[in-house]
């Protein structure tokens, strides 16, 4: 068999197999499958074979257009980052330096917080918002992100959201990583507005667009006293569904009035945040298939006192995602081996668990568990080779990039160690 791209002797390979529709929960992120001496061989962008190097070249003579010796090295999925606000434009590191002792929801009722973002939007021109996303992008690759959600919702009217929707189009053409559109119209209430007359138009005037031209996969809704409340989310979301959209939540980070429970009992496919939820609805959550999407960026970066019940919603059973929420102002870290270490830190999860979190259990939750997030015969070869043998190095040196090679549909995209052995090799080994 002639192969693409042959990976052999890989010290240890962490599949992240699981249910496609279920994902990873409880005991079962610590336990996923690991093999020693393992292989994978690569065909037309998708993983053929996975098991171990001697198992591989007793069944035939391999041929590959090029192959990998990872000896020394351990194999991961790339990582799925479910939750970030690119695109943006410009940072708000000044602000949240003077926001120290305040809560975001002060931050956003002073004029800060998403209103600053929304004007540095407005006022930049689309191609500086293309190069400053597409540099971002590029970093995040290099940290071993393979596939990205990003979301409007830096915008003040409809004809601000279609512009973003329409730029994540565009950059979605040239992307190095996979990318998810949501439409987050309702992430700030615009001045002049109530929370129901900007849903109102939202429902009227964008999302049907939205739908028909096909810019958007899924809708996010931000919870809280300051933006919106139950019955505006009962509205979105209603809306959303009659139109094939995916409804998702920011909910439950600041105060709680039932955010969580709504999007639960509306069957969304994520609430995220979550810093304020109660005991009923950890266990509501436990049994539902809407993820629980953990932020510890945001919770680092706002020094919250407060955090989700992170470390629970685990032992609960629920589905628990591990994203960045990179951000301008109050997550300005998108290179998900930091995120994975700040969970470790803040939330007393194991690394094995911050690593199933920010791959498969993300790729369930937008609805692509089924061809990404694992290390399956037949899914997309989106894979990451680390500079050492010890995945548990993720979460220890977090300023240091842990990743040597990044490879995004069978191709290798980033390297940066030179671990290629010639190309065109024809491989023979006896076992």
């Amino acid at each position: 068999m002639k192969y693409d791209l042959v990976i052999t002797h890989i010290d240890r390979l962490l599949s992240l197999a699981g249910d496609p529709d279920r994902g990873l929960r409880g005991e079962e992120m610590e336990q996923s499958i690991e093999i020693e001496d393992a292989a994978i061989a690569i065909k037309d962008g998708r993983i053929a074979f996975v098991g171990k190097t001697n198992t591989l070249f007793e069944r035939e003579i391999i041929e590959a257009e090029q192959t990998i010796n990872a000896r020394g090295k351990s194999v991961l999925p790339g990582f799925i980052d479910a939750h970030t606000h690119l695109p943006f434009y410009g940072w708000r590191g000044g602000e949240v330096a003077r926001g120290r002792g305040k809560t975001y929801g002060n931050v956003i009722q002073g004029g800060g917080g998403i209103k600053v973002s929304i004007k540095e939007m407005e006022e930049a021109s689309d191609v500086d918002i293309l190069q400053f996303t597409n540099d971002l992008l590029d970093h995040i690759h290099t940290w071993g992100t393979t596939t990205v959600e990003m979301k409007s919702g830096y915008s003040s009217n409809v004809e601000g959201e279609l512009r973003e929707l329409h730029l994540i189009q565009k950059i979605k053409e040239n992307s190095p990583v996979d990318i998810i559109p949501t439409c987050l119209a309702a992430h700030d209430v615009p001045e002049g507005y109530t929370s129901s007359e900007w849903i109102n138009e939202v429902i009227n005037d964008l999302l049907p667009e939205v739908a028909e031209k096909k810019l958007a996969r899924m809708t996010d809704i931000y919870i809280e006293p300051f933006t919106f409340n139950i019955s505006d989310a009962r509205k979105f979301a209603e809306a959303s569904r009659s139109l094939g959209l995916i409804p998702r939540a920011h909910s439950d980070q600041v105060h709680n009035i039932g955010g969580c429970k709504e999007a639960v009992l509306l069957e969304f496919s994520s609430a995220d945040h979550l810093n304020q939820i109660t005991e009923e609805e950890m266990q509501m959550l436990a049994k539902s298939n809407t993820a629980a999407g953990m932020l510890p960026g945001a919770d680092f970066t706002m020094r919250e006192k407060h955090l989700p019940p992170a470390r629970k919603l685990i032992d609960s059973g629920a589905l628990v995602v591990l994203s960045s929420n990179y951000n301008p102002g109050t997550s300005p870290v998108g290179a998900m081996p930091v995120i994975i270490g700040f969970a470790c830190a803040l939330y007393d999860w194991t690394p094995k668990e911050a690593i199933a979190a920010a791959t498969i259990n993300a790729a369930v939750s937008l609805g692509i568990g089924k061809d990404r997030g694992s290390i399956e015969v037949g899914k997309a070869a989106d894979i990451l080779i680390l500079k050492d043998n010890l995945y548990e190095m993720l979460p220890y040196r977090m300023g240091s990039n842990p990743i040597s090679m990044v490879i995004k549909d069978g191709i290798i995209t980033k390297n940066n160690n030179d671990i290629i052995d010639s190309p065109n090799a024809v491989i023979e080994v006896q076992v």
